[in-house]
Parts: structure tokens; sequence; C-alpha cells
């Protein structure tokens, strides 16, 4: 699954440990979801789109376009 954690991420100027440690989830993992190398548990999912001010949609672009666009982000 494609994700945009990383793009948000440094528009945002926070860093994988910050996220990590709002999620509860180590700041390895979170450079392995950015890699998408590893899919995330919902409960991870939305603990990152929340840490980034966004919805799950867009940070995980889950129609698969990479143009879903969200009033309710901050990006």
């Amino acid at each position: 699954m494609e994700n945009r954690i990383r793009d948000i991420r440094k528009r945002q100027k926070i860093t994988q440990k910050e996220i990590a440690e709002k999620v509860k989830v180590t700041r390895q993992y979170v450079s392995l979801l950015e890699k998408s190398e590893i899919e995330p548990s919902l409960r991870v999912a939305q603990g990152i789109a929340e840490s980034l001010g966004c919805c799950l949609y867009y940070v995980f672009d889950i129609d698969g376009t990479g143009r879903y666009e969200c009033s309710y982000c901050k990006v």
C-alpha cells in the first residue's frame, strides 16, 4: 500500500521518532511504513494520520488514485 507519510512528515518538519512516540511504535517501524515495506494495523494507521493532521484516505491513498483531497487534511 502506497502512502504519503514521509512527504507529509517532511513538510510539517516532524521526525519519525515524534510520530513513533505519539503512536506508541518504534522509529524503525515508522521507517518501514514510509518505505511501504509493511502495512500498519488500523490502530497504527489511524494514529499516524491523526499525528499528521490528516485522514486515513489521504495518508494511505486508499482509493489508489493518488489524487484524493480532503478538507480535514492540514497539508
